[in-house]
């Protein structure tokens, strides 16, 4: 990635312990695969999941080698330019939660599509030291396995992600808003900021498509994320 007549030596090396993944969707984990691979990743074990999925069946770019990545070495004329070495390697994962060995087997098991995938390391992030204390929190987002973050040291730092407070995981949301009301720093996202007064929920959704269902005369084609199973699990519902 870097340009060959660009002059690095001036540039401070970043001393990176790890990378928090809030969840699965592509403007969060889209470039992580640009990283170096001996930074771990902290994630839910739901979002390590989808994204091995991800991996296994759909085209994706090098930046998307989130869960195993193919192995580079140098190249030996420019040592700045990296080469596929051939091989699939898992990264080194720090997983949120309780996990168990159906989730580890099915990380470094290869799919059609793959080649054999080398085990990466896989730790409990309550196992794992790190400089700072990172306490994660499950909140309510269109995809499962969302966490916010708390990291406490010198200060205390909330890293909200996409929180959202009109799903079934609300109360989720809600435990995350009281636990970080005594932090000193706030990072927050929002993909509403026009500050008009929306009361959309899930329940108005479900509602909503619930007439629809209920009116038609034929076939019914519902259209959504393919990560929001929240959604499937609308139409689901009352054999609707």
């Amino acid at each position: 990635m870097i340009p060959s007549d660009l002059d690095i030596t001036p540039f401070p090396k970043l001393n990176v312990k790890a990378v928090l993944l809030s969840h699965v969707h592509m403007d969060h984990y889209g470039s992580i695969g640009f990283l170096d691979e001996k930074i771990p990743v902290v994630a839910s074990s739901i979002t390590l999941a989808l994204l091995k999925g991800l991996q296994d069946t759909l085209t994706l770019n090098a930046g998307c080698e989130v869960i195993y990545m193919n192995k580079r070495r140098p190249d030996p004329i420019d040592k700045r330019v990296l080469s596929s070495a051939g091989q699939r390697c898992g990264r080194k994962l720090i997983i949120t939660d309780i996990y168990n060995n159906v989730i580890e087997d099915f990380l470094w098991q290869r799919s059609r599509k793959t080649t054999e995938i080398e085990k990466g390391e896989l730790n409990q992030l309550k196992d794992y030291e790190l400089p700072f204390k990172v306490t994660p929190y499950e909140t309510d987002h269109s995809v499962y396995g969302s966490v916010g973050y708390i990291l406490e040291g010198e200060h205390s730092i909330v890293y909200t992600s996409d929180i959202r407070l009109h799903g079934k995981r609300k109360k989720k949301s809600d435990n995350f808003i009281k636990s970080a009301k005594s932090s000193d720093i706030l990072i927050i996202e929002g993909t509403r900021l026009s500050g008009e007064n929306i009361f959309d929920s899930e329940n108005i959704v479900y509602g909503s498509c619930y007439r629809v269902v209920d009116m038609a005369k034929g076939f019914v084609i519902a259209d959504f994320s393919s990560r929001n199973l929240e959604r499937l699990e609308i139409f689901k519902k009352n054999e609707m």
